[in-house]
């Protein structure tokens, strides 16, 4: 029969990310980074309310940077879109379905 390891939070010990919070990389990078592009694809209310804290970290990450979000959002997301301040600038960009032969 097949088992499923589940992790649990003492398999990652705060010993093991020590040096990435003493130093984390991305702050070498922090300046640099412009623009930052990330493709949601087809966004429901969920999707878009779960990647809120995502573009968040982001921002936060990288303050100077533009993030923008590519992807399609369901109507009505726009007016949240407009009072949450973590995206810079909105691509509605709509995917083809394949076609099946």
């Amino acid at each position: 029969m097949f088992s499923m390891k589940f992790y649990h939070p003492i398999d990652y010990p705060s010993e093991r990310f020590e040096k990435f919070y003493r130093n984390p990389s991305y702050l070498k990078l922090q300046n640099r980074v412009k623009t930052i592009m990330v493709f949601i694809g087809e966004s429901h209310y969920g999707d878009f309310m779960l990647s809120m804290p995502f573009f968040k970290t982001l921002k936060e990450m990288f303050p100077q940077s533009r993030i923008i979000f590519v992807g399609h959002r369901l109507s009505g997301l726009e007016k949240f879109s407009e009072i949450l301040p973590f995206v810079d600038i909105y691509y509605e960009l709509r995917m083809r379905k394949k076609e099946r032969f």
